[in-house]
């Protein structure tokens, strides 16, 4: 990784391309992978890639690790567009372990830097698959180069990913990726599916990426499919109009859960969430909790928000 790095730095030109550099890395590398490369960098490049070493030294810091050691999430490609972060284990150790297949929004993030919510999970209880749709077309298209639609999506990533062995999967998506981590939860009748900030079928035409989506197959999913088997959960800013009636959106039409996280107005949810200090309890809530799905007891950032996902 480190060469492919040094390498992507070389061919950089001015400080935008190695800001998309750094772009790239934010969103795609595990805690330990952002350990190793910020040594390295300052042990023998300090000097060529310093604006690098840098930003390399605040992402250690945002994501904490001179205060805890890094999740052991080591991070494999499985197809373009779909990486897994995964602690390494044996077949029996996976049936123990919750996959979390995560449908990032349109700038290709959880609204973080991966390495900021792997490092708020358990590794030796979570792995997670981060999928890609380079062509911001909210997934329904599938991912370019793997599946043409969402449903042909969900089958390459059980050969991929093997659901099967897992003793839960639960679908994330935030933003423009709410939408289709719903759908695609309650289509394979996952355990549980949560929207942050979701769009709704609605806003389908008025984006350049989706105005020839037809909208109706996805509101009438929502309508058919059985509450028993899924339980659905839409996070937003109590203070963020936009997501909170796209939230009541789902509760009406679903049936889903609304999280209403207090103190807050912005549509970056997670990031206000990972700066108040409240992540892990949060994520451990949405993901592992006892099914009410709710704002954990001090969770509430009581600040206004920052947009962008």
């Amino acid at each position: 990784m480190l060469d492919f790095v040094i390498d992507s730095l070389a061919r950089c030109r001015t400080a935008n391309d190695a800001r998309r550099v750094q772009v790239t890395l934010a969103n795609e590398l595990a805690p330990a992978e952002v350990a190793m490369l910020a040594k390295a960098l300052r042990e023998r490049y300090a000097g060529t890639y310093a604006s690098t070493v840098h930003w390399l030294g605040g992402l250690e810091s945002l994501i904490g690790l001179s205060a805890a050691p890094p999740q052991p999430f080591e991070r494999s490609v499985l197809a373009p567009g779909v990486f897994r972060y995964a602690a390494p284990a044996g077949r029996s150790e996976l049936g123990r372990r919750t996959l979390i297949v995560a449908f990032t929004g349109a700038a290709f993030r959880l609204m973080l830097p991966i390495a900021c919510v792997l490092q708020n999970l358990d590794a030796s209880r979570h792995d997670l698959v981060l999928l890609f749709d380079r062509a911001r077309t909210q997934f329904l298209k599938g991912v370019p180069g793997i599946a043409s639609d969402l449903p042909a999506l969900l089958r390459r990533l059980d050969e991929l990913a093997a659901f099967g062995l897992y003793r839960r999967v639960v679908f994330v998506g935030t933003s423009a990726g709410g939408l289709p981590a719903m759908r695609a939860a309650i289509e394979i009748a996952a355990e549980r599916g949560i929207g942050i900030a979701a769009s709704v079928p609605a806003d389908l035409p008025s984006r350049v990426q989706t105005h020839d989506v037809d909208p109706a197959p996805h509101v009438e999913a929502f309508a058919r499919y059985d509450r028993g088997a899924t339980r659905l959960a839409c996070v937003c800013a109590s203070g963020h109009a936009r997501d909170r009636a796209n939230a009541r959106w789902y509760e009406a039409h679903a049936g889903a859960t609304v999280v209403e996280v207090p103190g807050i107005d912005g549509h970056n949810v997670l990031q206000q969430v990972f700066e108040a200090g409240g992540l892990a309890p949060f994520l451990a809530e949405l993901v592992d909790g006892d099914g009410r799905i709710a704002v954990p007891p001090g969770v509430a950032v009581g600040r206004a928000g920052r947009g962008g996902v």
